[in-house]
């Protein structure tokens, strides 16, 4: 009994001490938190302009709402959910005054903001639409907004693709019209048409699709460019599915073994939360830096990016017309207007078509590869010191190694190689 009462004392003494310095140090961190205030509002009464993410608009709402800011105007709004914008808006109290102008910036017709529970979003159809931004839901109920008609990205035949499908008053700024040929190859933009089914066609349980000969036809196209002369930094390569991005990577240092693959951190991230992807080491990839990688990237990681070059592995192909991610308009906006120069797509034209949910979709697109004789099942190459040759399709991939070893023809012509030594 002696021991018991000895500890409950000890016990209760060191709680009460504990209780003292708890509160002490509530005290002090309210104390530190109050002159922090105090010093960020100093500096920013003297701010004209506040920058600042939704998140952080939300989290410092406080003390943002000190300043009395009467204009707030959001970057990329069609990408910000609806409650983040509320949230950085303020309301009259004592302190502050109220928003009195809200300025909303982006594309309604790009992604959507992301929303971690599929049932919540438009495209399920339960009706929760927490994905549709404050931005597109005051557009699609009519209200009063501008739209920039001018686009400086595109050569205007990709941006026909766009202007038929999204954008039909599109029009190119005459810079565009300039941008060099591709070089080694025939056109600017092609739909390489195959037959091959994807990886696992037919098993729905699979989260994330691949398709291996996509990959490997992929790896060859890049490299037949990287051999016309264009660095790393100005080809990349899209797909909707992360799982093909793993794919890809490994084809790339299963093939060209002085090029790597570069994967964003968000990609990785992606790839990392996928059940089915067994390389969680992302031993395949490379981090951001490397002049010899090659950006590998998903359609939802790559919006609001460019390159010159773009080469797109859609992925699907089987018998039952299942598309997926490619079946929404956004998504297929964002994968053809990311290209300045050339862009190739690898993918079963007859898969497209055949999508119940899709083929509105792709019909039209096709369509216009088809109407401009953009639609082939071989690349079709051009040797850049003999272009009197005509052109050499490669239709396999071993023709890539076969007809075009180096990126060029294969007969001598006593031109000046990289290495000195003439051809």
């Amino acid at each position: 009994d002696q021991l018991h009462r000895w500890k409950d004392f000890h016990l209760e003494t060191l709680m009460a001490t504990l209780e003292n310095v708890n509160r002490r140090y509530d005290e002090l961190s309210a104390e530190k938190a109050n002159i922090s205030q105090e010093i960020d509002s100093l500096v920013l009464s003297e701010a004209r302009i506040i920058g600042a993410t939704t998140t952080g608009a939300a989290k410092y709402k406080e003390l943002i709402s000190i300043k009395s800011a009467s204009v707030v105007m959001c970057e990329e709004a069609g990408e910000v959910t609806e409650q983040n914008v509320i949230s950085a808006l303020t309301e009259r109290m004592e302190n502050s005054k109220e928003t009195k102008h809200l300025i909303l910036i982006g594309d309604h017709l790009q992604l959507r903001p992301k929303v971690e529970s599929y049932s919540l979003t438009k495209v399920s159809g339960n009706g929760y639409d927490l994905d549709v931004s404050l931005f597109e839901r005051l557009i699609q109920s009519g209200f009063k907004s501008a739209m920039l008609n001018v686009q400086h990205r595109m050569r205007p035949c990709i941006a026909d693709l766009i202007r038929r499908q999204t954008y039909p008053t599109l029009e190119d700024d005459p810079r565009v019209s300039k941008y060099p040929a591709v070089k080694g190859v025939a056109s600017n933009m092609l739909f390489l048409d195959h037959s091959v089914y994807e990886d696992g066609a037919g098993n729905y349980e699979i989260t994330t699709k691949s398709n291996s000969y996509e990959a490997s036809l992929c790896v060859e196209v890049v490299r037949y460019l990287l051999l016309q002369g264009y660095r790393h930094s100005q080809v990349t390569i899209l797909t909707p599915y992360v799982g093909q991005i793993l794919t890809i990577s490994r084809e790339m240092k299963r093939r060209m073994k002085d090029v790597s693959a570069y994967v964003s951190d968000l990609d990785q991230e992606t790839l990392l939360r996928q059940e089915d992807v067994n390389d969680p080491d992302m031993s395949t990839v490379v981090q951001a830096g490397d002049e010899n990688s090659i950006r590998c990237a998903s359609i939802d990681n790559f919006q609001g990016e460019e390159s010159d070059i773009v080469v797109i592995s859609l992925v699907r192909s089987n018998a039952q017309g299942s598309i997926g991610f490619l079946k929404e308009e956004q998504r297929v906006n964002v994968l053809l207007s990311r290209a300045k120069h050339g862009m190739y797509l690898l993918g079963n034209s007859k898969t497209l078509r055949l999508s119940q949910k899709g083929k509105h979709v792709w019909n039209p697109l096709i369509e216009i590869f088809e109407n401009t004789g953009n639609i082939v099942e071989s690349f079709p190459t051009v040797c850049q010191l003999h272009p009197n040759d005509g052109i050499t399709y490669c239709t396999t991939l071993q023709d890539f190694r076969i007809q075009r070893p180096n990126g060029g023809c294969c007969r001598p012509c006593n031109a000046r190689l990289s290495c000195g030594h003439a051809c």
